[in-house]
């Protein structure tokens, strides 16, 4: 299963998140939270923040940040 398949799960989607994290890729991490954020909204990323706190993971995007979607430049495609 790919994660395409699995993500909008909330415990999925911090898991991966939490991977992310735990190997210090923190940009990735960041860009991960915000398409998260422009995909399920303001509900979901928060439940997902839950979730990392309780496991000892810092967020990194904030959850009164309304900039649903990218900033130039998170994807070079």
């Amino acid at each position: 299963m790919e994660w395409q398949q699995i993500s909008g799960l909330v415990s999925k989607d911090a898991d991966y998140v939490m991977a992310l994290a735990k190997q210090g890729w923190r940009r990735w991490q960041e860009v991960e939270e915000r398409r998260l954020l422009a995909l399920y909204g303001q509900e979901h990323l928060q439940a997902i923040h839950l979730r990392m706190k309780d496991m000892g993971y810092q967020p990194l995007v904030p959850l009164h940040d309304r900039r649903h979607g990218f900033r130039k430049g998170d994807y070079a495609v």
